[in-house]
């Protein structure tokens, strides 16, 4: 058998984030979990948020724990997020405002105004996607008009 192969896969779910180790030795494999930690989004002065500073604290722990099984020995890392949320970064790598969850409310209304902007059909059109609330377009749309300032440093 040659040189073992580990690589780290990392799952954020609404409800959970998963560190799973992959080893490979070139004729077997084996695909185990070794780090899992709670997921929940929360209410924050009326939007519902998630809290990146503790979730990143999950995914280096997760890293680490994955690290220690195989004495240091990762070969790569892939990480599986919401695919229909969104973060502003400033230039200089920091995040501006918060990380807005799908599901805040603010979406509903912001798709509605969108719709007076761009026709429903022709959304659909560009996007390839179902028109739902959850979009990052109208999570997009609904940051840009409350807060302006933040799009802009963006």
């Amino acid at each position: 058998m040659g040189h073992t192969r580990n690589i780290v896969a990392i799952n954020l779910g609404n409800s959970s984030g998963r560190v799973v180790l992959g080893q490979w030795d070139g004729s077997h494999g084996t695909v185990r979990e070794v780090y899992r930690f709670p997921n929940a989004y929360e209410d924050r002065h009326g939007h519902v948020v998630w809290d990146t500073e503790r979730i990143w604290g999950e995914l280096l722990k997760g890293i680490r724990t994955a690290a220690d099984v195989t004495q240091g020995e990762i070969e790569s890392i892939g990480l599986d997020a919401w695919g229909a949320e969104y973060i502003l970064v400033h230039r200089n790598g920091e995040r501006v405002g918060e990380a807005f969850c799908l599901r805040d409310p603010r979406n509903v209304p912001a798709m509605e105004r969108a719709f007076t902007i761009v026709a429903r059909r022709r959304i659909y059109e560009i996007t390839g996607i179902q028109v739902m609330p959850v979009n990052a377009l109208y999570g997009l749309l609904a940051h840009l008009q409350e807060s302006p300032e933040e799009w802009e440093q963006a």
